[in-house]
């Protein structure tokens, strides 16, 4: 079994590195990279065994640049991942070749495949999950069963440290245990082994002692300071994200329609993955290897429904392109029970050998790896997050001062471009947030309300003004109250009111780096959600719709991108109807609508337009289709009312002014026409 684990090793190995990541990629790949290259602490609750693991990578590794390192290194662990898990489907009963094709499908899946290709904590993650179910099994009946608790329970610990999902496979590795004890019968020494686990899982779990540790030394990355037991456990339990949250925001109402929803994602996604003909052979799998041997099988279906669809409707995401671009990384622990069925169903039902069960053997994870490989041998030519920072760095003069207001890429690339590469010294770099830079706002700035943060960076960031240059990467151009923000490149310079404004064009968008944002939008959401942000930023320069057309193409499901569109777009056709250029500003309004389809202002704004041309049909439909949209639009409401003014529907009119005074109490004009269209009504007017 060893040779066969040790080709599924060398074979996804190379698989994963010909379509590796070259840098660092979006999201919190640099993050990471610069907590390895740094030794320092990112977002809660820190990593600290992956931060380790990469430190001993970056040290280590003898070529390629410090992202490269890091990113060699989460091959590996994808690769041992694959590896692993055939040793412990043949601990299942798997034969061989069962065995390997299920390692086969998880190695093609994109739950692991995808997330082996770049520096994320998941492939670990993945790795540490197979080694405490492989640990497990055995362990309530093998000799010396002292060792195997022993070593069960420091994984799980030590695990913990790289990811706080792992305990997901806490419930099965108990399940296992227990169903095994109470074969023996045995219940005391079940009780010594349960102690034996529980000492060595607080061993590996002390892997957290570093973050204090190293906390005290002020590395350059310090996520809340967990240097005093109050940060720690705040860190510890990731307080700022809400602790069982899956990600910060708005979560859905929990009922039966939300969790069949949350179900059915995770049922789409999966289908998506190890196609529909995949999630099939598993049910297949499941039902064979209950059937056969349910003792054994039980513990993984538990981990199955716990990590997967349970695990979706704990968090309780909402159903938008963000949160689906996010949920691909915690479909790896489901997919190895999952996996597991796959193997099964193999070897169920090739003991009769028909032919179609042999043919679905060779041809069901050669379809995974097909519809997988189009996707990921996209990771080998991504530099988008790399030329990002660089054109970031482009854009500040020497001995700059950036604020930045938001944005992952922006944080986390910059993270590992100042911090693992040491480029820019002469910058000073902070977040707004007072997280993950240095915090120029006070050691209290996390403890005060709102209110009294953002009153503290005015006064800090004010004080900036005009002694060196400040810039800002941010959406809001108000940002600093008191200054006038001036677009230089991808970045606001932050400048005096009255102060002359920069001469000549702006140079920057000739030095920049555009690899990826042209030809076919990239498919990951994050790329998506980058790539858009130059187009966006150069329309905004120039005025040219033709930018914001191309910003769009990226895709409407981008919250920042489509709010930001269809307010620019919006704001810019205002003046051209103040102008009488009717057509340009229906051009700007009909593109808002494109754009966000839901945009009951763009509506709002089309009827008065087709008011102005006096078509009145036009004008009603636009203001019926924007009260559907949002019934709280007092504007449509009041608008509406006047279109029936010309007609002399009185009723209609009254009661919509009644409407919009009640959504607008001082709307400056509906209380004077409501009590003329009430005379009106009274005195005998039609309808």
């Amino acid at each position: 079994m060893k040779l066969w684990a040790a080709a599924v090793l060398a074979a996804c190995f190379a698989l994963y590195l010909h379509t590796m990541s070259p840098s660092v990629s979006v999201g919190d790949s640099g993050e990471f990279i610069a907590a390895s290259g740094a030794l320092a602490l990112p977002h809660a609750p820190s990593y600290p065994l992956f931060t380790l693991l990469g430190k001993c990578a970056v040290t280590v590794e003898p070529f390629g640049n410090l992202a490269y390192r890091v990113n060699l290194a989460t091959v590996l662990f994808g690769a041992l991942t694959a590896a692993s898990f055939l040793l412990l489907a043949w601990r299942t009963g798997l034969s061989p070749a069962p065995a390997a094709l299920a390692a086969l499908m998880l190695a093609f899946s994109g739950s692991l495949w995808e997330h082996s290709l770049g520096t994320e904590v998941f492939s670990l993650n993945g790795l540490f999950a197979v080694w405490v179910l492989l640990a497990s099994l055995g362990m309530g009946r093998r000799e010396p069963p002292p060792r195997r608790a022993a070593l069960a329970g420091f994984l799980l610990g030590l695990g913990l440290g790289n990811h706080h999902t792992l305990i997901l496979a806490a419930p099965a590795a108990l399940a296992v245990f227990f169903l095994e004890s109470g074969e023996r019968g045995d219940g005391p020494a079940a009780a010594s082994l349960m102690g034996t686990a529980a000492a060595f899982f607080t061993l590996g779990l002390s892997i957290y002692i570093f973050l204090p540790v190293r906390s005290a030394l002020d590395p350059p990355l310090d996520w809340s300071n967990p240097e005093n037991l109050k940060n720690f456990i705040r860190v510890l339990t990731r307080a700022d994200y809400g602790t069982v949250s899956l990600a910060l925001g708005e979560k859905l109402p929990r009922d039966l329609g939300s969790a069949w929803g949350q179900v059915w994602r995770y049922l789409s996604g999966v289908g998506g993955e190890w196609t529909w003909a995949g999630l099939a052979a598993a049910v297949l799998g499941w039902a064979a290897w209950l059937r056969r041997a349910p003792r054994a099988a039980l513990p993984f279906l538990v981990l199955f429904l716990s990590a997967g669809p349970g695990f979706l409707i704990l968090g309780n995401l909402p159903f938008d392109a963000q949160s689906n671009g996010i949920l691909p990384r915690f479909f790896l622990l489901p997919a190895i029970p999952m996996a597991l069925a796959v193997g099964h169903f193999f070897q169920s039902f090739a003991s009769a050998r028909p032919r179609w069960v042999l043919w679905a053997g060779v041809l069901l994870p050669a379809a995974v790896l097909w519809r997988g490989y189009g996707d990921k041998v996209f990771f080998r030519r991504e530099f988008a997050a790399l030329d990002y920072g660089k054109n970031l760095l482009r854009t500040l003069p020497e001995g700059s001062v950036l604020f930045m207001d938001g944005g992952d890429d922006t944080f986390y690339t910059l993270a590992y471009l100042t911090m693992a590469e040491k480029r820019r010294p002469d910058l000073e770099l902070h977040d707004r947030g007072g997280l993950i830079y240095p915090n120029p706002y006070g050691d209290d700035f996390r403890m005060i309300p709102r209110d009294a943060k953002e009153a503290r960076r005015q006064a800090v960031e004010s004080s900036f003004l005009g002694l060196r240059p400040l810039y800002y990467s941010t959406f809001n151009r108000g940002v600093l109250q008191g200054a006038r923000l001036v677009q230089r490149g991808i970045l606001y310079r932050a400048e005096r009111p009255g102060s002359p404004p920069p001469a000549g064009p702006d140079p920057y968008w000739h030095v920049y780096s555009y690899r990826g944002l042209y030809g076919s939008p990239p498919r990951p959401y994050r790329l998506r959600a980058l790539l858009p942000l130059y187009p966006f930023l150069r329309g905004l320069e120039t005025g040219d719709l033709g930018h914001f057309r191309r910003a769009a193409g990226y895709g409407a499901d981008i919250p920042w991108l489509k709010a930001n569109l269809a307010w620019e777009a919006s704001a810019r056709a205002y003046p051209l109807v103040q102008k009488g250029d009717l057509e340009g500003a229906r051009a700007l309004y009909l593109f808002a609508l494109s754009v966000d389809p839901g945009s009951a202002d763009a509506l709002t704004n089309l009827g008065v337009l087709a008011e102005k041309e006096s078509d009145l049909a036009a004008a009603e439909s636009y203001y019926l289709r924007s009260i559907r949209i949002d019934p709280g639009h007092a504007d449509a409401y009041y608008n509406l009312g006047v279109v029936y003014w010309r007609s002399g529907r009185w009723r209609d009119v009254a009661r919509l002014f009644e409407k919009t005074l009640e959504l607008k109490p001082d709307h400056p004009t509906a209380g004077r026409f409501l009590a003329q269209a009430r005379r009106r009504l009274a005195e005998g007017g039609a309808r």
